[in-house]
């Protein structure tokens, strides 16, 4: 038998060679080459940047997780097709969406939002049945242009031209190894997930301010990956809020560079003759509201609040979609609802403190846990309970 030996130089290259393929490469060149990868499994980089435009038919169900029997149930609440047409070049977006309203009430529920830019509208029937475009909400807005940039054939761009790109440590969920790459869009922190053995994208996840579950994990997750000239592409997709899913959809057909008609992204002249009111915060909750055909309209915008009293004591806080009712006691005040999101609750809570200053809430009571009445709960555990007003022994700073 011989006996082999190594140099001890020589067994130090072996060493670093072994070490460096079973350990990941992390930090910003272990990002690029671990996106360098993924980009030739889906077809190549040159082919992906060839992506101009694309038209996407597909079809699935909407979930809201705030609207379930139990708190940690979720609600269908529609069925529906969509084709969305987009130009990457010029940030444009048209989402035809036709859907049936299966929650709060059944219905139809269609809708058409054009982006071009910085302008957007929306064409959806009122009460009437009529259909007039408007200015698209400035939240709403913004929502969608985040999602252009995490869209599949678009996601590896977003993430090579973006601000604090690393790679972190592989993860391993439900028995599958995942490259894991971490970047910034828009100041929105990103977590990109890609399959180590097929090196395709698998998930997406930003992480965003809920109205009543603050710091939130929104992620896109994809399977079915399958060719369309030459470019892998996944065909189905589920759209998840910490970890409950939103939104499930199957690709029924997948168009690259499509022909588009001329106009397919011009704003409605009456829809940019409206002004602009609201800011632009990126939520996938507005999206979630308008899946429902429900009211957000208020979200992000001045608060109007009108306190009418209705009874000795009994004051409604009314003057937006979603009203609260001040009970005024012996030396505080109760609150009940705190609906949708913070930003209402803080117009009541100011609006309170106006009409009876002696007085601090001290309770808030929600009839139950639906984020219609629920959502602007925050604002009130903000402002904490008034420490003076508790007996000593468990006086405490203010809640945070």
């Amino acid at each position: 038998m011989k006996i082999l030996s190594l140099r001890p130089v020589a067994f130090s290259v072996v060493l670093a060679s072994i070490v460096g393929c079973s350990a990941p490469q992390t930090g910003e060149p272990g990002a690029r080459r671990a996106l360098d990868a993924a980009a030739e499994a889906m077809g190549g980089s040159e082919a992906l940047r060839a992506i101009q435009a694309q038209r996407l038919t597909s079809k699935g169900s909407s979930f809201e997780p705030m609207q379930g029997v139990q708190p940690d149930d979720t609600r269908q609440v529609n069925s529906f097709s969509e084709t969305v047409t987009i130009d990457f070049g010029r940030s444009a977006v048209r989402i035809a969406f036709d859907g049936q309203r299966t929650y709060p009430a059944s219905g139809p529920l269609s809708f058409t939002e054009i982006i071009d830019g910085q302008n957007g509208s929306l064409e959806q029937a009122d009460a009437a049945g009529v259909l007039s475009p408007a200015r698209l909400h400035p939240s709403r807005q913004a929502a969608r242009r985040r999602d252009l940039n995490r869209m599949p054939a678009r996601v590896l761009t977003t993430a090579n031209q973006a601000s604090g790109l690393n790679r972190v440590p592989d993860r391993a969920i439900d028995g599958v190894t995942y490259q894991v790459v971490t970047y910034e869009d828009a100041g929105q922190a990103v977590e990109l997930l890609i399959d180590a053995s097929t090196h395709l994208p698998a998930r997406v996840a930003y992480l965003e301010d809920d109205p009543l579950q603050g710091d939130t994990r929104n992620e896109w997750v994809w399977s079915d990956w399958r060719d369309v000239g030459g470019i892998r592409l996944p065909h189905s997709e589920e759209r998840r809020l910490n970890g409950l899913v939103i939104r499930s959809a199957t690709l029924t057909d997948v168009q690259n560079n499509p022909a588009t008609a001329t106009n397919a992204f011009a704003i409605p002249a009456p829809a940019l003759q409206e002004p602009e009111v609201g800011e632009p915060i990126v939520s996938e909750w507005t999206l979630r509201r308008a899946a429902m055909g429900v009211g957000f309209q208020d979200y992000g915008r001045p608060q109007n609040v009108e306190l009418d009293m209705v009874a000795p004591g009994v004051f409604h806080a009314r003057g937006g979609t979603h009203h609260s009712l001040i009970v005024e006691m012996n030396d505080h005040l109760m609150v009940i609802e705190a609906p949708l999101f913070e930003e209402r609750s803080r117009a009541v809570i100011t609006a309170a403190k106006q009409k009876l200053p002696a007085k601090p809430i001290r309770y808030v009571m929600v009839t139950h846990h639906h984020n219609d009445h629920s959502g602007g709960i925050r604002a009130y555990a903000a402002e904490g309970p008034p420490s003076s007003r508790r007996p000593a022994s468990s006086r405490s700073s203010r809640a945070s």
